[in-house]
């Protein structure tokens, strides 16, 4: 589908060789593996493939070269090769998530099991296991009656993410920003009284572990790279006191993994226990799942881990209000920045409405007489969104994340625009006069993936009398308030929810002089397709034959930034 998440049919072992193995059968074939050998391959694979999706050549190449050869074995098994070739796709990233739940649920670390194999024979097994466990993915029988839950899931494992950008971003936000504002310097502190060590050695740390999952691409050093490292083989000199304490926040020993396995093997696309303990500890090697979950634990996860540093509901209510001035810092520079080259920018300011002092949405970028205006949300959908079987917490995000900050920033312009209000100054004023058109932007940790449903049930509670079920903190507790949130001024043509790597996207569009206004519009647009869709930005921005990546002063801050972890993991500069 043209601008849309892209769907593909991987390889099952049931078209391949005309039978369904057995479930019994599975489980003793990876009974008869080695246990640590099959993870360490689940984890090779995974980051393989994100390479591939980011389509990084040496990736593409080595993933095509493990394709055409084990096509040798398909050939050797009488399997259908013709339609193996054909496909793309022998196994997505759902299917490493699935085969490591049935590698820890059934797998076993017998020391019986002494046969050393290669690691391509290793490869070779995890891949026919592969194969096998694409026939037990979610069919339309299990998805059924749940097709939002399961669409919205796969959008969000398969949104790939730029993991230097993701790091350093994270680095900037929760390190620079959270010390140099008054509201937030304190929760650092906290953190490392409570964890025994600093946010920044803990991001140096989830760098440091990617570099072994996520490194060269090449066939030759593919199968004898590393996938980790033990405590003897750290050479990360200066978190080497800490290094232990943040291994133990990220991962888990098999037992324990083993256990949520068990408890989550019959829900299909429930990944979450991943997500929370993205490593797993063997022996002296902490090794890391998928780049994709680690990423998460370093940005997602780490707002996650401040907001629950404690128990006490007026420490998360002061944290939630801190960070969201800091994440309103960090939009408010990034948009100033952008703009220019026919584009002009007004910061967040105060004016009086029928004599109340009103606070105006957090920034706005002007071309001529069309207006964008950003509310910043300083929050990432719930670790309860990442099980996917609640359609309830998916709508209650929608409403938090993209209906209610919509309708605020309608009521905040539908006051500027009135005669009843008064600003400080007449340029502030007059950057309102003559708005033909208003597009808006929410922009959060994290987004509420563009599913075409959930966008109809916004317009609905946005255009209609439905109320919102809108989530309000009382003394600590969530509240569900049934709300209003119809709008009232017709200027606005459109409004949308981005994380922060569409949102970064949209002001290098900005910052090199294009119509962002008509891409928004044609975004907007996709929305009246299929309502299992999921129209990708990224994918408009591409096809019409932009870049789609961060703005200059975005990339000045990521490089200045990933020197900082460099320094706080060696000890010296990366220039040497």
């Amino acid at each position: 589908m043209i601008n849309s998440l892209e769907y593909g049919c991987v390889i099952m072992h049931s078209e391949l060789y005309g039978n369904k193995v057995m479930k019994e059968d599975i489980i003793r074939e990876i009974q008869s593996i080695n246990f640590q050998g099959a993870l360490i391959s689940t984890s090779k694979l995974s980051a393989l493939l994100y390479a591939v999706l980011q389509e990084a050549p040496d990736a593409l190449n080595t993933y095509d070269l493990i394709k055409t050869v084990y096509g040798l074995r398909v050939i050797e098994n009488n399997g259908n090769i013709m339609l193996y070739c054909s496909r793309v796709l022998i196994f997505s990233i759902q299917t490493l998530f699935t085969l490591n739940k049935w590698l820890l649920a059934y797998g076993t670390d017998d020391l019986n099991i002494t046969k050393v194999l290669s690691p391509i024979d290793e490869l070779y097994n995890i891949l026919k296991l592969a194969i096998m466990i694409n026939d037990y993915l979610p069919i339309d029988v299990d998805v059924d009656g749940h097709e939002v839950e399961f669409m919205y899931l796969m959008a969000y494992h398969n949104t790939i993410k730029n993991i230097k950008n993701q790091i350093a971003r994270s680095y900037y936000l929760f390190v620079t920003l959270m010390n140099d504002t008054a509201e937030t310097k304190d929760f650092s502190q906290k953190f490392f009284e409570i964890n025994q060590f600093r946010i920044e050695e803990y991001l140096a740390e989830c760098i440091n572990n990617l570099q072994f999952v996520y490194g060269e691409w090449k066939i030759g050093t593919f199968f004898t790279l590393p996938v980790g490292c033990g405590i003897k083989e750290f050479d990360a000199k200066l978190l080497t006191p800490v290094h232990e304490k943040i291994i133990n926040t990220l991962a888990e020993p098999p037992e324990m993994s083993k256990k949520k396995a068990v408890t989550t093997i019959d829900r299909k696309w429930d990944f979450d226990l991943f997500y929370m303990s993205p490593m797993i500890a063997i022996n002296n090697l902490a090794l890391s799942i998928s780049p994709i979950t680690t990423l998460y634990q370093a940005f997602e996860g780490l707002y996650w881990k401040l907001f629950f540093l404690t128990n006490d509901n007026e420490h998360k209510i002061a944290f939630s209000r801190g960070f969201g001035r800091v994440f309103e810092h960090y939009i408010q520079q990034v948009s100033y920045a952008a703009t220019g080259n026919g584009y002009d920018f007004l910061n967040e300011f105060v004016y009086q409405y029928k004599g109340d002092e009103r606070r105006a949405s957090d920034a706005y970028i002007k071309q001529g007489t069309k207006l964008i205006i950003i509310e910043a949300k300083a929050k990432s959908p719930q670790g309860a969104t990442l099980k996917g079987y609640s359609r309830n917490i998916i709508e209650e995000e929608l409403v938090d994340l993209l209906v209610a900050p919509v309708h605020q920033v309608d009521q905040r312009l539908c006051e500027i625009l009135s005669e009843d209000s008064i600003f400080d100054n007449q340029s502030t004023k007059d950057f309102f006069t003559h708005i033909t058109q208003v597009s808006i932007l929410t922009v959060s940790m994290e987004k509420v993936q563009p599913v075409n449903v959930l966008s109809t049930m916004a317009d609905a509670y946005l255009h209609s009398e439905v109320l919102a079920p809108v989530v309000k903190l009382v003394h600590g507790k969530k509240v569900i308030e049934p709300t209003r949130c119809k709008l009232s001024s017709d200027l606005i043509k459109n409004y949308f929810n981005f994380n922060l790597d569409d949102f970064e996207a949209i002001c290098l569009l900005i910052e090199n002089g294009i119509d962002v206004f008509s891409l928004l519009e044609e975004l907007f647009s996709l929305r009246k397709g299929s309502q299992y869709e999921v129209p990708l930005f990224r994918n408009l921005v591409i096809k019409c034959g932009n870049t789609y990546g961060s703005s200059k002063f975005v990339n000045q801050i990521l490089d200045k930034t990933f020197k900082q972890l460099y320094q706080v993991t060696f000890g010296k500069s990366m220039e040497g």
